[in-house]
Order: C-alpha cells, then structure tokens, then sequence
C-alpha cells in the first residue's frame, strides 16, 4: 500500500468536492465498517487550564478583551477558569475538536490547540471515517484499501492518506463493506455533493442542474448557500455556509476587516488614526483593512488629534493676535482670553515692556522698534544722520566731525550736533591741517599715490613708484609728473638741477626738476643701493657689493670699489660717501674721489638704511632692531632706540626720523623718543625737509602724508 501523505488543505476539498456525494457516502459506509464509526475523545483535545494564563480574571468577558493577534487571524477564543485567563483554539465547524493549527503572533502568549486538522469540515476530524478518491486511472481499486491521494485527519491533527477503506465508483454505493451498483428504486440522493440524482432501475441518473449557492439534500437544491462558503455580514463579521445552505455568523473580527469571509488586514474600516511616522497626517482604514497612506492636515486645522485634524495641540498657548492670548483645549480647539493691557502677547502670555511697533532711540544713532514679545530691539544704526523718535533724519552721525573749505592748509573743524546737523568751531586751522574735525601738524599731502622712494629740496618733495616720477609743493597742490614711461622701482636723488632715479634692475636717469627729456646716465646700475649726487658726479652702490660713479654730464661709469657686499643704504655729504654692507655687518666711508675705506662701525646685525648730518652717521639694524649712530670721524657706535621695525631713515634738523611699519608709527630721537604721527596704515620711504617738515609714504592706503613743524 501507499504510504500516507501530507495535504494541503485546497488539495483536501478539491478531492472531496471531486466525487459525487453518493458516492462518498458510500465511502463513508464502507469505512465505518471497516474502521468504526468515530466518536470525539474529550481527553484529546480537552483544553488545559493553566494554558497561556494571562492574568486574574472573574468573567470570560475579561480574557476574550485580552486576546492577542493570532496566525490564521480570529482562530482563538479565551475563557476564565479558577480566576485565571486561559487562550484556546475554537472548534469552528462544531465537531468537537478545536483547530490543530493557531499560533500567537505574542510569542509571550500560548494558545493551547486541539488535533482537527480542517476546522471548517464537521466531517474531517481524527477518527472520523473519509472518502477516498478513485485511483490516477479512473477504475475501481481492488481488494479493501483506498486509493492513493485520499485524505484523512489524523489523531495528532495532521492530514494524512486514508487507509484501510474501499474506493467505490460514482455509479456504485457500497454495502456490507463491498461496493455494488445496486440502489432502491425512487431513492434520492446527491452526486458530488452538490447534484442531485434519483435512483431509477437500481441506477443512479442525475437530475436537473447542480445547485448553485445551494445546498443538495436527498436530491433537492435547499438552503441559500453552498455549504462552506465563507462571506461578510458587514465590514467586520465573517459568516459560514452549513451543511443545510444556511448562513451562520462567525465571531466579529478585533482590529480587522472581514474580506470573502476572512478576517485579514490591521485595522477596522472606516477607522482613522495619526500617522507614526508624518507629524500631523491623519492614516485611513480602507475595506480591506489596510492603511492607507497619510494625508497631512491643511493650514487650517494643521494638528493631528486622535485621527483627525483639529486647530491645535491641546494644553497649547498661543496669540490670536499681538496682545490677545488664546488656549487651546481638550477637542483642539481655540479658546481666546483677556487681551494684555499695555503688553504684547507672546506665546500666550501677556509680557515685555511696550506696545509692538512701538519706535524709539537706544542712542544717537541706533533706532529701537518694540517686537512682537514686547521687548525693545535696536535696528541698524542710522548712516550719516541722527536717530530722532525711533527715524533717521538729519545729514550726519552726532558728534561727528569734519573739515570744510580749500585744503589741504587752512581748513574749518566742523562737529554734527545732536539733530544730525553740522556746526562749525568757527575758527580756521592757520597753517596746519585739518583732521577729525580738529587742526593737526600731520596731513594728507597727496592722497592715492605710489611712492616706492622720497626725496626733498627747498620746495619740493619729489617720489618715484612704477614708471612715473613725480613732484608736489611742500604746501600740497596738483603734483607734476616729471617721467610717465620709465621704470623707476628704485631709490631716487635730488640736487638743484635733476631729479636721478633708478629701475631695480640697475639702469640710472636723469630728469630736470623743471621737467623735460629723460637721459640715461648708466645702463649698468646694479640694483642701486641708493644714489647720492655731489657736484659734476653721482655716485651709488649696489647689491653685488660695487660703489661707483657717473659724470651727470654724461660719460663712462666708473667703479670705485667693489667687494663691499650687498650695499643697502649709501648717502654722502661734501667730502665722503657712506654706506652699510647689509651682509659684512659694516658701516663704510670713502673719499669722494675714491681711495682708502674706514670702517666707522663693524659686527652689527644686517644694517640697511643710512643717513648722516654734520656730526654722526645714523643706520638701522635690521637683525636686532636697533637704530645705531657713530661719529663721522670713527669712534665706538652707540643705541639710539631699541626694538623698532625702521624701514626708512632720514635726518631732520640735525635728528633720525624713521617709519615703523610694524607700530604704525613715525618717530624720532633727538635726545629723546618722540612721535611725529602714529595710527598709520604701514609706513615705509621717509624724508626730512630743511625747515622741519617730513614726509613718508603710507602704503596702505596710498597717500603721501607730511608732518609740519
């Protein structure tokens, strides 16, 4: 014989409902006889009362509230016994063996399962004598033993084949345990469950059409459904076709929706709740019990409550308008509340100081407007004009200060009053500057200009920057430009008759202080070190360590030395010319017509500038910071200032005077420290004026600037 197989449920009902229902009862006789008919064995499926105990309970109503979601869904029913709650699964088809598949998706919970292993057919169950199917051929089966593929529950609750019972064919019935084609005349009777037949001539013959959402009983279509049939009362209550065609409701679905009779999906139709994972979205249960995507809540009920859109977040407080709180209550609603007197409302509560929009002045300058909290906020600063009841008005910022009338000399201190309007001091500056509103010995000579070198004679002060050379009245005015095309990056000289300057690749000119041509004296200058004129020649040193010379009216240049270093600063008076070798740490005279050096200083640190009067030579140490002077005629150099950053050097009345890039500053010794001007945006090249007066250049903003004295 076949050994017993697993079935799956559909494969169960599609050979059952294969055969015709005389047939299967004949099966059905013939099993009883050679099996016994079954009869339900309480202490099978008995239910134990300590099963999956939840908790303390007095009624059943309390523990079916507890039941848990279940795998196939609505398959448990709960009872409360000796106080305690305990899960079961239910006997659906009322055969008196609960259901042997119904699992807990609360893994913490056990359901306690019977040993029926297809609880909606009253007839399959363990014991209980099955139909057999005709064999894969479509004869009858010898001997006693069914066919292969039949199906029958066994007592542990699983599907298995039947055995041990005679396949008898549609035309036969079975009797005393044989099948036989013999039948009562008049006998009526169903084929295949659903057709009826009658017996005629000891044979069975169909009659009339199979029942249709009927049910077939002894050859008559009866009832209003076909038995087993699953459908829907309403939305959330499953019913059941019985043997007779007659529909009976199942228990009502918790949490889900009935679908073909069904109990499936998460949720209740029609339901709605708030969305776990879009803030204030409302989700909808659709007829299959499944929710549908959320859909936010609009601007004017924006909050999500309880499953639908509300005004508010209960608790919330909040302002209708700028002084009027309001508070939302327990449906999501808006109540509003006494308006602030003399406050503004914020966040729902009366607060602050003034009225919003409510204009002021913090100061001077700054408008103040009162914000919705009630509370004062300065707005930016009025530009150029005085703030008057929280508005900008007036032509300037009070207390400001300005310089009105010709310039640069000669100019009136204004001041702008409280009302943004200007006042003037009523006295002019007489021969000096005007600056920030007061007069000054320091001035802008000429603004936005480029001044790579300095240098001054009795009435002009003369730069060089570029390709241009050119030269302003020491009083200011409109500058002169004495050369426009030549390179003129290097240090520049001035005698009575020419202005000499040079390029930082070595080339030395010539242009008259009146103006005119440009005449080159050398071609060969060697990135000068700085030029001194005296008499017919001019003389230079350069940073391949040469000092040198050039008739001014034209001729051969002349080395004079060489060896000497890289010369960065060179300077003479009427006899010598001096210079520092930026690497030998030297400080060097030599005769004008050239001959035997002296060194007037040895082992100082990088020296560079030079400058001399009648007395001392003056230097600058680039190394240490130290600003040095020794005697003309030799002797032990001596400090005259320590830790300065001096980047151009320069004798004014018998005194250093030197820029300092690094402090802003101008500053001189004459015995003691003093400070020409200060606050200066990277001062460089600097000279001094016989009458007093100095000039530097102030690269960071470009303007020429002067000191009167």
């Amino acid at each position: 014989m076949n050994a017993p197989l697993k079935t799956s449920h559909a494969r169960k009902h599609g050979h059952l409902l294969s055969l015709p229902l005389l047939t299967l009862l004949a099966i059905a006789g013939c099993s009883s006889a050679s099996r016994g008919p079954a009869t339900p064995d309480a202490s099978v499926d008995a239910i134990a009362p300590d099963a999956a105990a939840s908790g303390t309970c007095s009624k059943d109503a309390e523990c079916l509230a507890l039941l848990p979601a279940t795998t196939p869904a609505n398959c448990a029913t709960a009872s409360c016994t000796d106080g305690t709650c305990a899960f079961q699964a239910k006997d659906e088809d009322g055969d008196g063996y609960p259901a042997a598949v119904c699992d807990s998706k609360d893994k913490s919970i056990t359901i306690q399962v019977g040993t029926d292993c297809n609880d909606h057919d009253a007839k399959l169950y363990p014991g209980h004598p099955e139909a057999c199917s005709v064999s894969a051929d479509g004869t009858k089966p010898s001997g006693t033993l069914c066919a292969t593929g039949a199906v029958s529950c066994l007592d542990d609750g699983s599907e298995s084949s039947c055995i041990g019972t005679v396949a008898c064919s549609a035309s036969e019935t079975c009797a005393a345990g044989a099948c036989t084609t013999v039948c009562t005349d008049g006998a009526m009777g169903c084929f295949a469950g659903q057709q009826p037949a009658v017996c005629k001539s000891g044979a069975w013959q169909n009659i009339g059409a199979p029942c249709v959402d009927q049910a077939c009983s002894n050859g008559n279509c009866v009832g209003s459904c076909t038995p087993n049939a699953q459908s829907c009362v309403d939305a959330a209550t499953p019913e059941t076709c019985d043997t007779t065609g007659t529909w009976h409701p199942d228990n009502a679905c918790v949490a889900q929706a009935c679908v073909n009779g069904a109990c499936v999906g998460a949720c209740l139709p029609g339901a709605t709740q708030c969305s776990a994972t879009t803030a204030n979205a409302v989700e909808t249960c659709d007829a299959t019990g499944t929710w549908q995507p959320a859909a936010p809540c609009g601007t004017s009920l924006p909050v999500c409550l309880t499953g639908a859109c509300v005004a508010c977040t209960p608790g919330v407080d909040a302002c209708a308008d700028a002084v009027t709180p309001e508070t939302c209550d327990a449906t999501g609603a808006w109540q509003v509340e006494t308006a602030c007197v003399g406050q503004a409302c914020t966040a729902g509560t009366c607060t602050g100081s003034c009225v919003p929009g409510a204009l002021a002045c913090a100061d001077a300058v700054t408008p103040m407007t009162c914000t919705a909290a009630g509370t004062e906020q300065a707005a930016a600063p009025c530009v150029d004009q005085a703030c008057s009841a929280g508005a900008c008005v007036g032509v300037c910022t009070p207390g400001a200060t300005a310089c009105v009338g010709a310039g640069p000399l000669g100019q009136e201190p204004q001041t702008c009053t409280a009302q943004g309007q200007w006042q003037s001091a009523g006295l002019a500056c007489a021969g000096e500057y005007c600056a920030a509103g007061a007069c000054t010995l320091v001035g802008v000579l000429v603004p936005n200009t480029y001044a790579r070198a300095l240098a001054v004679d009795a009435a002009n002060v003369y730069w060089s920057g570029g390709t241009y050379v050119t030269k302003v009245p020491h009083g200011g005015g409109t500058p002169t430009t004495l050369s426009a095309s030549t390179n003129s990056s290097g240090p520049i000289a001035v005698d009575a008759t020419n202005v000499y300057f040079s390029d930082l690749d070595g080339p030395i000119y010539k242009v008259p202080i009146a103006g005119g041509p440009v005449t080159m004296l050398a071609t060969g200058g060697g990135d000068p070190g700085g030029l001194a004129p005296n008499g017919a020649d001019l003389y230079w040193g350069t940073a391949e360590g040469v000092v040198a010379r050039v008739p001014i009216g034209g001729g051969p240049a002349v080395t004079l030395v060489s060896g000497q270093g890289a010369i960065v600063g060179l300077t003479g008076d009427a006899t010598h010319l001096y210079w520092t070798s930026h690497d030998g740490g030297t400080v060097v005279k030599m005769a004008l017509a050239g001959g035997a050096l002296t060194t007037l200083a040895s082992g100082q640190n990088l020296p560079d500038e030079i400058a001399v009067d009648a007395v001392n030579a003056y230097w600058a140490n680039d190394g240490d910071g130290t600003l040095m002077k020794v005697n003309l005629g030799g002797g032990v150099a001596t400090t005259v200032a320590t830790a300065q950053d001096a980047y151009g050097l320069s004798i004014v009345q018998g005194a250093p005077v030197w820029t300092d890039p690094a402090a802003s500053t101008v500053v001189g010794n004459g015995g003691s420290m003093y400070t020409y001007a200060s606050g200066q945006d990277s001062p460089t090249t600097i000279v001094g004026a016989s009458d007093g007066a100095v000039y530097w250049w102030d690269s960071g903003n470009n303007n020429l600037m002067v000191y009167l004295n």
